[in-house]
């Protein structure tokens, strides 16, 4: 099929989110192996090179996977960024005769995609390198976050520093917050027709995943993993590696903790995650939810995409 005729017809080009360990990646796959499609990850710690383990990134998939593992853990990124590239993608995959297909859970990934992005005002290096300072003193930046702008607090994740600090600085330099830059911004939409699709499973079933994957992923070689990064020069403050789970492993590596005690912890900071992931797609319009017993066969219909 000429999908890219479809989506000016008829079809729209499937988003399937959610939360972390609801069963995306899986749901995804099926679908483009069934359809001819490839999957663009919306996945703001699977872009990081090295943390396959940690960022639970698909190895050797049974289909084209982009977006995963291309960059160094030291290096920044953005949903703006995130959406060129995959604006990108979507005509290359559409010009080889294949449906394009977005998995992930970094809402802000598919908003920026699908709404269009902001790029705001030009960066303050001497801000930065203050809130720089700030952090590495140990100060909370995601509190004061949730004083100068509330809104971009409640939709950012406080371990997600890179966001948390640009948003600081151009609160702090312009006396505006980013959320009210944002909304004032000239946004280009996405010029394919879109769907979004939220995997829909009870808390107690999602915590109970939570948990039994992180030690899994323990199992796996998580903390060897996190070892070799650390041996090859990176740091917990870097941008990769600050995100979830990899803080902790780091503490387990120093001696500052035991094993069972950081183990705990993941699985209590995963299912916070997953909470506000959840909260955030609720929040979304027009998001529709399904079961993942029948979840192909209503985003084939929904998004008309029947061969």
């Amino acid at each position: 099929m000429n999908w890219k005729d479809a989506l000016a017809d008829r079809s729209s080009i499937p988003i399937i989110a959610g939360p972390t360990a609801s069963g995306k990646t899986e749901l995804g796959i099926k679908l483009a192996e069934r359809l001819d499609g490839e999957i663009i990850s919306a996945d703001s710690r699977q872009i990081y090179r090295g943390m396959t383990i940690g960022t639970s990134t698909p190895v050797n998939p049974p289909v084209p996977y982009h977006m995963t593992g291309f960059l160094d853990p030291n290096e920044r990124f953005s949903a703006m960024k995130f959406a060129r590239i995959a604006r990108n993608l979507i005509e290359d995959i559409l010009a080889r005769g294949k449906l394009p297909i977005i998995v992930g859970g970094t809402g802000l990934y598919i908003k920026a995609l699908t709404e269009g992005f902001f790029e705001g005002p030009a960066e303050f290096p001497q801000i930065r390198e203050e809130l720089e300072k700030r952090r590495n003193k140990g100060e909370k930046l995601y509190k004061l976050l949730e004083k100068l702008d509330p809104e971009t607090a409640e939709r950012v994740h406080p371990n997600d520093l890179i966001r948390i600090q640009r948003a600081l600085e151009v609160s702090i330099a312009t006396g505006k917050p980013i959320s009210a830059w944002q909304k004032e911004g000239n946004y280009q939409k996405l010029e394919y027709p879109t769907k979004l699709f939220g995997m829909s499973i009870p808390r107690k079933k999602l915590y109970e995943r939570i948990n039994s994957r992180v030690i899994t992923m323990i199992n796996s070689g998580w903390i060897e993993e996190t070892r070799r990064l650390l041996n090859n020069g990176y740091s917990r403050d870097d941008p990769g590696i600050c995100s979830l789970g990899y803080p902790q492993i780091i503490d387990y590596i120093e001696g500052k903790e035991e094993l069972d005690s950081i183990i705990s912890a993941i699985q209590k900071k995963t299912r916070n995650y997953a909470k506000r992931q959840i909260t955030w797609f609720r929040k979304a319009s027009r998001i529709i939810w399904v079961e993942p017993a029948d979840a192909i066969e209503n985003i084939i219909r929904e998004c008309r995409l029947a061969v």
